[in-house]
């Protein structure tokens, strides 16, 4: 039974220095609108979060809201690329939880 307790504490405690490294990511897509000029958040926008080896990591889609949320990526740099076509260097720091600065797409 001590044995099966070590195991478990070996196993959370490597779990929780993993998810201690993980972050969070939040950002947001902005379009302009044709007739207004002002701009509104984009719907449906396909982003993803790629290493600068080209390697996806992650993929989400906007909401109604224009926000996109990636979890527990580690940090680093990388790219966001938006709809395949904008790409938005990105440093994500080791914290919990991270916002990114809004991108606009034309």
């Amino acid at each position: 039974m001590l044995r099966l307790a070590q195991l478990l504490f070996a196993i959370a405690t490597f779990l929780a220095a993993e998810w201690a490294e993980a972050t969070d990511i939040r950002g947001r897509i902005d379009t302009r609108n044709p007739y207004t000029g002002y701009y509104q958040p984009y719907y449906g926008a396909e982003v993803m979060i790629m290493a600068l080896n080209g390697y996806q990591v992650a993929v989400s889609y906007t909401g109604p809201d224009g926000f996109y949320y990636f979890y527990g990526i580690s940090p680093g740099a990388y790219q966001i690329v938006v709809n395949r076509t904008i790409r938005v260097p990105v440093n994500i720091p080791a914290m919990t939880g991270y916002d990114l600065g809004p991108i606009l797409f034309q």
